[in-house]
């Protein structure tokens, strides 16, 4: 997005991020660290760290952004690098430090203010930063295939399989309704029963777009509260809708009755997974687009990194 909008962009990563869009890929790490432990005294952090800074100290410009995605693990790496403004982008996790971060959902940024304020003694104390952000994750609409109104008797699955992802709750519905529910993602601590489901496992981009394509609806019970939820957006951009709990960023951006179904207690899934098919597909995709599209995304960011600049003038006595 940053280098469509005449940004210069250096990458720092690893050998398998090559092909990202930017000026120039810098590889400081051999191995991708995606799923790795998330602790800043790993190996993998460290090594990652020292050769991002080497890196970084001959390209830099002072007052350059520094964009991190690692939270605290890359803290050593932005302290080291005081003259460059740090930014926390694409926030959904706990951990952060820096003084401004953007977060995947404005109910992810006030759960962290809470949390934050928790550990200092009092929840009650939260304070707004006003050069944090909420801005969501960018979806590609032209890599998305085209909707269905007819869809397939089946209900879908995508994610880990583990009980905070509410896969119980996806199986009972089916159960009740006696439909078929497709699974697919790493294997888990679930064991689908064989006569209302099949596990598919990992499958490719291209494969999980085709199932939520013709699905006839797609399912995402979280229990926890959830930072953003990118498989229920990249159902509705397939024109498919989703179902579920009002819990975090769900809450936020999946219109009850519309483009999905937010739901409570058991009763309230079989009746949303019964009458899911009626709902409109295209317009189900337009409202994705309208919000999460790439061209929709791109001013956010655009206008975040503006009002970071003007700390270097009046700040927040800009006019």
């Amino acid at each position: 997005m940053m280098t469509e909008l005449g940004h210069t962009v250096f990458f720092y990563g690893s050998p398998q991020d090559e092909g990202v869009i930017c000026h120039q890929f810098i590889p400081c790490i051999r191995y991708s660290v995606k799923g790795e432990v998330f602790d800043p005294k790993a190996r993998h952090w460290r090594i990652m760290g020292i050769a991002a800074y080497n890196a970084i100290w001959s390209r830099k410009i002072s007052g350059d952004f520094l964009c991190i995605i690692g939270g605290t693990c890359q803290k050593a790496l932005a302290d080291k690098l005081p003259d460059l403004t740090c930014v926390e982008y694409a926030v959904g996790y706990g951990g952060t430090f820096a003084q401004f971060r953007v977060f995947e959902s404005v109910v992810w940024q006030h759960t962290v203010y809470g949390a934050d304020a928790q550990r200092k003694g009092n929840v009650c104390d939260a304070n707004v930063n006003f050069y944090d952000a909420a801005i969501p994750h960018a979806f590609d609409k032209t890599v998305f295939p085209t909707p269905v109104q007819k869809k397939d008797n089946y209900f879908l699955y995508v994610g880990r399989m583990a009980s905070r992802k509410g896969l119980s709750i996806a199986i009972e519905t089916c159960k009740r309704l006696s439909a078929k529910l497709i699974l697919a993602g790493p294997p888990g601590d679930f064991t689908l029963l064989p006569e209302h489901g099949e596990y598919l496992g990992i499958v490719t981009d291209e494969k999980k777009m085709e199932l939520m394509r013709h699905a006839r609806a797609v399912f995402c019970p979280t229990t926890y509260i959830e930072p953003f939820g990118c498989v229920s957006v990249e159902a509705r951009f397939c024109g498919t809708p989703v179902l579920a709990t009002p819990a975090g960023a769900y809450a936020e951006h999946v219109v009850d009755g519309v483009d999905g179904f937010l739901c409570h207690e058991l009763g309230e899934w079989i009746r949303a997974a019964a009458i899911s098919h009626n709902l409109d597909v295209f317009r189900i995709v337009k409202m994705a687009q309208s919000r999460f599209d790439i061209e929709v995304v791109k001013p956010m960011y655009q206008r975040y990194f503006e009002r970071l600049s003007t700390l270097k003038a009046a700040g927040w006595y800009t006019v």
